[in-house]
């Protein structure tokens, strides 16, 4: 049998996409993150709803999504065993990744995932920002650290 490998591209969400996303699910508590492929043997990307709740303990995910871009074609290779489960960050942290200092010269034009995997085999994204650049993009000067992305199972984040 022929050793296959799955590859797992760097991603790219548009700061205008979030604010897309903001708008047009209200109520949003969570940003959730699937894994997706157009072709079987493809390359993994990854696509986004929103997870919201109301005042109820039901929640609702939307039926608007957003299917993220590959970043420069970098892409994780992975060998062996890997988990894929839905990977979660809150709106919390969302914004303030998404947080301009004074003005907005420092405000993010696009997020970066890049994947990686953890002691126990699942994927998980460790997001930073970026402003677009002539002379090359880059890291968006902040004292927010990155953001890493919460695979559940194993949920690490409290239940809303």
């Amino acid at each position: 049998m022929k050793n296959r490998s799955l590859k797992f591209y760097y991603s790219k969400y548009l700061v205008t996409d979030i604010e897309k996303m903001i708008e047009n699910c209200p109520g949003i508590n969570n940003f959730v993150f699937s894994f997706y492929s157009g072709k079987p043997t493809g390359y993994m990307q990854l696509i986004v709803y929103a997870q919201m709740s109301k005042e109820t303990a039901k929640n609702e995910y939307s039926s608007f999504t957003e299917t993220l871009k590959p970043f420069r074609s970098q892409a994780l290779e992975i060998n062996g065993p890997v988990i894929l489960s839905n990977n979660y960050i809150s709106i919390e942290a969302m914004r303030l990744l998404l947080a301009s200092s004074e003005n907005d010269e420092a405000k993010p034009d696009y997020l970066v995932f890049t994947p990686a995997l953890d002691a126990s085999n699942h994927i998980y994204y460790t997001i930073t920002s970026y402003q677009e650049d002539p002379e090359g993009d880059k890291l968006t000067e902040t004292e927010t650290p990155p953001v890493i992305t919460n695979p559940s199972p194993p949920a690490t984040m409290p239940v809303l």
